[in-house]
């Protein structure tokens, strides 16, 4: 009779090292999102790996809670926009396609979509490489109106218009719209579809995929760093640089900030922990760092009306 000896434990030296999270983790987010650790790596690493600071994953955090709606199920998306003023690339939050469907869904109005139409195949060199492409997409949805099946013919939406560059001075498609050509458009006609069905629930919504031609998709494409504001967060959170005269009182601070999505709503958040009505007492550090976090606030959201408007203008 044979015997198999048992594996003996492996010596603590001698166990694989699991590696942190790209962007660090606060505590405070397991209290207001609920998002445990191990969550917040797969988040920032697999949900969200454009994301550039700990700010924006919160600001996408925001949405969707506001929203109730499910991150780990891409309902929204990070996506660096250029700013002209600032000269460099902005995290904003963007809905993706998901959020207009559920939200379409949510209506108890929605009665499904048509196939879409394709245009005649284009094969043609675009930036650096040589692609087939179908010239146009157009999607058509139904609503139920007063009992009636009604349906909504989208607006065309052209390839050469939408596809995301690799870089703002590259004209070759990213390696998603290089490889997808028809679902990345399909994605977009379907967006422009849902708008024209349910114009109050979704006529503001833009999903990245439209907003993004000339923009890198990824954050290996931009080209300089993010606002100072932004950028700092993350060291701030993780090694604790800013000291707290009240406890909480700065992290509360920041994460009002974050879910804001209107400037007046920052200049109110601001006023209210660092006016001359506020109670609490701050040192001229934080007081500082409050000013750049609501200015680099405000150049986000300034960037995401700018974007969505100069496609609106297109």
């Amino acid at each position: 009779m044979s015997t198999v000896e048992a594996p003996r434990p492996r010596p603590a030296d001698q166990l694989p090292s699991i590696r942190g999270p790209r962007l660090p983790y606060h505590p405070l987010i397991q209290e207001r999102f609920g998002i445990d650790k191990a969550s917040w790596k797969a988040l920032v690493e697999a949900i969200f790996p454009g994301a550039t600071s700990i700010e924006s994953v919160i600001l996408a955090l925001s949405y969707c809670k506001a929203r109730k709606l499910d991150p780990f199920k891409r309902n929204v998306h990070i996506v660096p926009i250029w700013n002209k003023d600032a000269k460099c690339y902005v995290d904003t939050i963007w809905p993706g396609i998901g959020e207009l469907r559920t939200t379409a869904f949510r209506t108890g109005e929605y009665a499904g979509r048509g196939e879409t139409e394709l245009g005649p195949d284009i094969t043609s060199k675009v930036g650096r490489v040589e692609i087939t492409f179908p010239e146009w997409a157009r999607v058509t949805v139904y609503r139920m109106v007063k009992g009636q099946r009604v349906e909504f013919v989208g607006a065309r939406v052209y390839w050469l218009e939408t596809y995301a560059q690799v870089k703002r001075d590259d004209e070759t498609p990213n390696d998603m719209w290089a490889s997808r050509p028809r679902g990345q458009l399909e994605k977009c006609a379907e967006a422009a579809a849902l708008r024209a069905a349910f114009p109050e629930e979704c006529g503001g919504d833009y999903i990245p995929e439209e907003v993004q031609h000339g923009k890198p998709q990824q954050t290996e494409g931009i080209e300089h760093e993010a606002p100072h504001g932004l950028d700092s967060l993350t060291s701030k959170l993780e090694e604790s640089e800013v000291k707290e005269p009240i406890e909480g009182a700065w992290e509360t601070f920041v994460y009002e900030l974050a879910a804001t999505d209107q400037i007046s709503d920052t200049t109110a958040v601001f006023d209210r922990w660092f006016g001359p009505d506020s109670t609490v007492e701050f040192t001229a550090e934080q007081n500082a760092e409050a000013c750049r976090l609501r200015d680099a606030r405000q150049t986000d959201i300034r960037a995401r009306r700018g974007g969505a408007s100069n496609k609106q203008a297109g």
